[in-house]
């Protein structure tokens, strides 16, 4: 979530072309971290979004070569992410890739990034946040899962897909302080953190409401009836489906206590 008082929506703005996004070529090249003030030039429009549909964009170096073999992001999809790319890395801290990773761009031990594998599973990075952590999309037999692997030795799950887990982030943006706030994954206890951190979002960004519905609408997501109970279900009650290694024999673990434990009983 955004530092307090260092971005605001400007949902009156009119709209205007966007600005081309640096090519980045690595995984660990820098960017704007969505926790500090964002260049003029990039903040976002809420009402110019089929504005920028209209006027299209110009034409930008892929991150990374597809990889066939690895779940991708639906077509659709992937565009309409990119349309609002600004909106979604500086105000909801996640920045999509123009094309997926392989798991072997994080494969080496990095200061700065985390370094994973995930065994028995393919593997498909397709955006990052501002702290270095990544969503990761992955995909054994015929099940799929989108994990949020950050470079404190955590991994949540976040949903079943892409799409979900987008859902989630933009209803709950400061969903990684709520697990790191309640580390006994309680419901009650999280329902009422999350109403605190839903307040001092509010002060940080008046036109939240109005982003999410406006994301919502334009990325067509899934739409989350109860979002904290959601993600409880993912980050608690859920034990881990795939198992996430550090290159030098450590395990990425859930901030919420008690799940390996559980998962090593059964």
């Amino acid at each position: 979530m955004p530092s307090r008082g260092a971005f605001q929506w400007r949902a009156d703005s009119s709209p205007g072309p966007r600005k081309e996004r640096k090519d980045v070529t690595s995984p660990g090249a820098q960017r704007t971290s969505a926790r500090s003030t964002p260049p003029a030039e990039v903040v976002p429009r809420l009402n110019s979004v089929n504005s920028r549909a209209r006027l299209g964009l110009r034409r930008r170096r892929s991150l990374a070569s597809p990889i066939e073999s690895m779940p991708a992001l639906p077509e659709p999809f992937r565009s309409r992410l990119l349309e609002v790319w600004d909106v979604l890395a500086f105000s909801f801290d996640f920045e999509v890739f123009e094309r997926e990773l392989g798991s072997e761009a994080y494969a080496t031990p990095s200061p700065w990034l985390p370094a994973f594998v995930v065994p028995g599973a393919s593997v498909s990075v397709v955006g990052r946040d501002g702290t270095g952590g990544v969503y990761v999309c992955c995909e054994r037999g015929q099940k799929l899962w989108c994990l949020h692997i950050d470079t404190r030795g955590n991994a949540v799950c976040i949903g079943e897909d892409v799409q979900q887990a987008v859902a989630l982030l933009v209803a709950l943006p400061y969903w990684p302080e709520l697990l790191a706030q309640c580390p006994s994954g309680e419901l009650s206890a999280l329902r009422e953190i999350a109403l605190r951190l839903e307040r001092e979002a509010r002060e940080d960004l008046p036109a939240l409401p109005a982003a999410r519905q406006e994301l919502q609408a334009f990325l067509e997501l899934p739409v989350l009836g109860d979002p904290v109970l959601r993600l409880h279900q993912l980050a608690v009650e859920q034990i881990p489906a795939v198992t996430v290694w550090s290159p030098h024999g450590w395990r990425y673990e859930s901030p919420i206590q008690g799940i390996e434990r559980r998962a090593a009983s059964r």
